[in-house]
């Protein structure tokens, strides 16, 4: 049988005008209430929790003790109670301690489980950027779903949640002024961020299983909403020329911005890692920038080739402006960047959409650093070190086009038959 004890003494140090007489003390907190402890031997003041602790024997024979939350024995007898029919329940196979522990995970509210989730995505080394968006898909996902336990999701609420977000045209953003029907990616971002959160469920002992585990992703390739091209030689010359003419409402010159296009389509950087790049990553004599691991998207760190024309132009760059070398290249961030390009083509005549559907962004001048490199002939081993995939596959699917021209002139390089 268990029992119950009144709670456990902590020490503190000796509030100020405090009365000792003898081993007891007395004094006001701040509330205005009147309190009383023992002296310790350190001359600290020993405080007695007004909380009940239960203490009981599991279903092994180990000795447990807890606090019951209860300033009255009997509501702690009913807690230590409660204690001992679930180990009664788990001896006699009724349950098992796993599944008692899930029913009282379910209690808890998700915020909660949130809040814990957070923290294990931080010490992962995820970016700030990454979590909170982790975060908010799973929200959004209980939101939409009305779920109000982590027990009640099942591979039936996600099916319905696909099917809904497949059929009914959404609007997310209030941004938009146009409600859309969800595109494959958009829904395997959601799927993504809820499996990994139910993952983490199962490795914490929240879940016994994901039920998430065996849903596959949906084809994003039939149903492709964006599909990004990269610029020629000629529209990347006009969208300098462009940045260097227009007038602009912010700190940055055209000098800058143009030098800006000119270091994507040079590196393969994506916006948030030349973002990220300080003066004294940039080596002028080896032609190269270095990219710290913790700015880089696969979080390893290179050291990133660039051509000495490149080389030249970041020097006179970072000469006439006289920074630090812990000042940042460029002053941009993602948002405004991506303004400034989008108004800079608009400028320079080079259309948002071709009329085979393909668009342009900031980060189509990644994939005009891959194409250009397929077209001088670099071997696609190297253009995959180069803009630093984990596959070649990777490399020929997503960033190099290939134009029909292309694909003529490379059928007119093949031995001449003989007559």
């Amino acid at each position: 049988m268990g029992d119950i004890s009144p709670g456990c003494y902590t020490q503190k140090i000796l509030p100020s005008g405090a009365v000792i007489q003898g081993q007891t003390v007395t004094w006001t907190d701040k509330r205005g209430k009147n309190r009383t402890g023992k002296v310790s031997p350190n001359g600290r003041v020993l405080i007695q929790s007004d909380k009940f602790v239960a203490r009981w024997r599991d279903e092994n024979g180990k000795l447990c003790k807890k606090c019951t939350g209860c300033t009255s024995r009997e509501a702690a007898q009913h807690f230590l109670r409660q204690r001992e029919l679930e180990v009664e329940r788990i001896k006699a196979g009724i349950l098992t301690r796993e599944e008692l522990t899930q029913s009282a995970q379910a209690q808890i509210p998700l915020a909660q489980h949130l809040a814990v989730f957070r923290t294990h995505l931080s010490a992962k080394d995820s970016t700030a950027e990454h979590v909170d968006r982790t975060i908010d898909k799973v929200e959004t996902f209980f939101d939409e779903t009305g779920l109000r336990s982590i027990q009640d999701f099942t591979r039936g609420v996600m099916e319905t949640w696909v099917v809904e977000q497949k059929t009914i045209p959404k609007r997310r953003n209030p941004i938009h002024k146009t409600a859309k029907i969800a595109s494959p990616r958009t829904i395997n971002s959601y799927l993504v961020a809820c499996k990994t959160f139910l993952n983490w469920c199962v490795e914490t002992s929240r879940l016994s299983v994901n039920p998430l585990a065996k849903f596959k992703k949906l084809n994003e390739v039939v149903d492709k909403r964006k599909r990004r091209r990269s610029l020629s030689s000629e529209e990347l010359e006009r969208l300098e020329n462009a940045a260097l003419s227009r007038k602009r409402r912010n700190k940055r010159t055209g000098e800058e911005v143009a030098l800006i296009y000119r270091t994507f389509a040079g590196t393969g950087f994506r916006a948030n890692e030349l973002s990220s790049v300080k003066v004294s990553q940039v080596d002028i004599e080896r032609h190269e920038i270095h990219l710290e691991a913790a700015d880089e998207k696969s979080k390893k760190g290179t050291r990133q080739p660039i051509t000495q024309e490149l080389a030249v132009r970041l020097g006179d760059w970072i000469r006439s402006r006289a920074k630090n070398p812990t000042d940042k290249l460029f002053h941009f961030d993602t948002d405004s960047i991506g303004n400034t390009f989008r108004r800079d083509c608009q400028w320079a005549g080079i259309p948002y959409k071709t009329d085979d559907g393909r668009t342009i962004d900031v980060h189509s001048l990644r994939r005009t650093y891959g194409t250009m490199l397929a077209r001088a002939g670099v071997p696609l081993t190297t253009t995959q070190r180069l803009m630093r995939h984990s596959t070649p596959e990777l490399t020929a699917k997503l960033y190099i086009d290939v134009e029909p021209i292309d694909i003529a002139e490379a059928l007119e390089k093949l031995p001449k038959l003989s007559k």
